[in-house]
């Protein structure tokens, strides 16, 4: 015997959840927590290929609908984007190197 989503999830809350949390609103309709599940995700700052993925969208639906919580994130995005900025200029310089990019002068007997 095949079960459908609505009556296996009834018959979840009832073995789940004490009687008063098992009648609530709340635990009547599980994909309504879905789109709360997004949202926390992209705020908690989960890449949105990685959302989409897991929510089982294309990257373009999660950007149309979840827009709002994306918007919200540009001051954060530009503090990675700097911090990404600045680790990369220190990696380049690496050890031996100046800020300018000079390596610095050493004497014939290889001291400095």
């Amino acid at each position: 015997m095949r079960l459908s989503l609505t009556t296996t999830n009834a018959c979840a809350r009832v073995l789940a959840l004490p009687p008063e949390k098992a009648t609530s609103p709340r635990a009547r309709r599980p994909y309504d927590l879905r789109s709360t599940c997004i949202t926390n995700w992209l705020r908690a700052g989960l890449p949105v290929a990685e959302v989409a993925r897991r929510a089982g969208n294309s990257p373009e639906v999660i950007h149309r609908n979840y827009t709002g919580c994306l918007d919200d994130s540009e001051g954060e995005n530009n503090r990675k984007i700097e911090q990404a900025a600045r680790l990369t200029r220190g990696a380049r310089r690496g050890p031996g190197r100046r800020r300018g990019g000079e390596k610095p002068v050493r004497g014939a007997d290889g001291t400095g």
